[in-house]
Protein backbone atom coordinates (compact mmCIF):
# COMPACT_ATOMS: atom_id res chain seq x y z
CA UNK A 1 0.00 0.00 0.00
CA UNK A 2 1.14 3.31 -0.90
CA UNK A 3 2.43 5.30 2.00
CA UNK A 4 -0.10 8.14 1.62
CA UNK A 5 -2.68 5.72 1.36
CA UNK A 6 -4.47 4.37 4.46
CA UNK A 7 -7.09 0.93 4.49
CA UNK A 8 -9.94 2.61 7.08
CA UNK A 9 -12.39 -0.04 6.28
CA UNK A 10 -11.99 -3.59 4.94
CA UNK A 11 -15.70 -4.86 6.08
CA UNK A 12 -17.04 -8.25 4.77
CA UNK A 13 -20.45 -7.83 4.61
CA UNK A 14 -21.47 -10.87 2.45
CA UNK A 15 -19.71 -13.97 1.62
CA UNK A 16 -18.40 -12.08 -1.62
CA UNK A 17 -18.83 -8.68 -1.22
CA UNK A 18 -16.90 -6.28 0.69
CA UNK A 19 -16.66 -2.79 2.29
CA UNK A 20 -13.52 -0.76 1.22
CA UNK A 21 -12.42 2.70 2.53
CA UNK A 22 -9.30 4.31 1.69
CA UNK A 23 -8.01 7.50 2.57
CA UNK A 24 -5.38 10.17 1.26
CA UNK A 25 -3.30 10.76 4.08
CA UNK A 26 -1.48 14.12 2.81
CA UNK A 27 -3.44 17.31 2.81
CA UNK A 28 -2.60 19.75 -0.46
CA UNK A 29 1.21 21.18 -0.21
CA UNK A 30 1.78 19.28 2.97
CA UNK A 31 4.22 17.16 1.07
CA UNK A 32 5.99 17.58 -2.41
CA UNK A 33 5.52 14.27 -2.90
CA UNK A 34 3.25 12.55 -1.07
CA UNK A 35 0.40 15.24 -1.32
CA UNK A 36 0.16 14.82 -4.75
CA UNK A 37 -3.19 12.18 -5.98
CA UNK A 38 -2.25 8.71 -6.95
CA UNK A 39 -4.34 5.72 -8.74
CA UNK A 40 -4.40 2.18 -7.08
CA UNK A 41 -4.96 -0.88 -8.57
CA UNK A 42 -7.59 -2.38 -6.07
CA UNK A 43 -7.54 -5.85 -7.82
CA UNK A 44 -3.69 -5.95 -7.26
CA UNK A 45 -4.01 -4.81 -3.54
CA UNK A 46 -7.02 -7.57 -2.83
CA UNK A 47 -5.72 -10.08 -4.78
CA UNK A 48 -5.88 -12.90 -2.05
CA UNK A 49 -9.48 -12.13 -1.69
CA UNK A 50 -10.80 -12.92 -5.19
CA UNK A 51 -10.98 -11.19 -8.65
CA UNK A 52 -12.84 -8.20 -8.19
CA UNK A 53 -15.74 -8.14 -10.89
CA UNK A 54 -16.95 -4.31 -10.47
CA UNK A 55 -17.09 -2.04 -8.18
CA UNK A 56 -19.55 0.77 -7.02
CA UNK A 57 -17.82 4.22 -5.44
CA UNK A 58 -20.64 5.06 -2.47
CA UNK A 59 -20.93 8.34 -0.78
CA UNK A 60 -18.99 7.97 3.05
CA UNK A 61 -21.86 6.83 4.96
CA UNK A 62 -22.20 3.75 2.55
CA UNK A 63 -25.47 3.62 2.02
CA UNK A 64 -25.98 5.85 -1.64
CA UNK A 65 -24.22 5.18 -5.08
CA UNK A 66 -21.84 8.12 -5.15
CA UNK A 67 -23.14 8.74 -9.14
CA UNK A 68 -26.82 8.79 -7.28
CA UNK A 69 -25.86 12.05 -4.77
CA UNK A 70 -27.74 15.37 -5.36
CA UNK A 71 -26.40 18.03 -3.24
CA UNK A 72 -28.91 20.86 -2.26
CA UNK A 73 -28.41 24.18 -3.21
CA UNK A 74 -29.66 27.25 -1.67
CA UNK A 75 -29.31 30.79 -1.04
CA UNK A 76 -28.26 32.56 1.70
CA UNK A 77 -29.99 35.26 3.38
CA UNK A 78 -26.82 37.21 1.83
CA UNK A 79 -28.18 36.12 -1.76
CA UNK A 80 -25.21 34.16 -2.28
CA UNK A 81 -25.17 30.75 -3.19
CA UNK A 82 -24.21 27.58 -1.05
CA UNK A 83 -22.24 25.74 -4.27
CA UNK A 84 -18.72 25.91 -3.73
CA UNK A 85 -16.58 24.47 -6.60
CA UNK A 86 -14.04 22.13 -5.69
CA UNK A 87 -12.89 21.53 -8.90
CA UNK A 88 -8.87 21.39 -9.08
CA UNK A 89 -8.86 21.95 -5.39
CA UNK A 90 -7.43 19.01 -3.58
CA UNK A 91 -8.34 17.63 0.19
CA UNK A 92 -8.22 15.05 2.21
CA UNK A 93 -10.47 12.54 0.29
CA UNK A 94 -11.71 8.96 1.95
CA UNK A 95 -13.29 7.12 -1.15
CA UNK A 96 -16.02 4.34 -0.01
CA UNK A 97 -16.31 0.99 -2.31
CA UNK A 98 -18.41 -1.83 -2.35
CA UNK A 99 -16.65 -4.34 -4.28
CA UNK A 100 -18.17 -8.41 -5.32
CA UNK A 101 -15.88 -10.55 -5.32
CA UNK A 102 -15.49 -14.15 -7.42
CA UNK A 103 -13.44 -16.66 -5.35
CA UNK A 104 -10.57 -18.39 -6.12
Amino acid sequence: MPRNLHLLTLDQLGPKQYLIRVEHCFELHEDAIYSQPIQIDLQQLFHSLGQITNFTELILTANMPLAEMKRFNWTTTENESSYWDTTGEFFLYINTFMIPLLTY
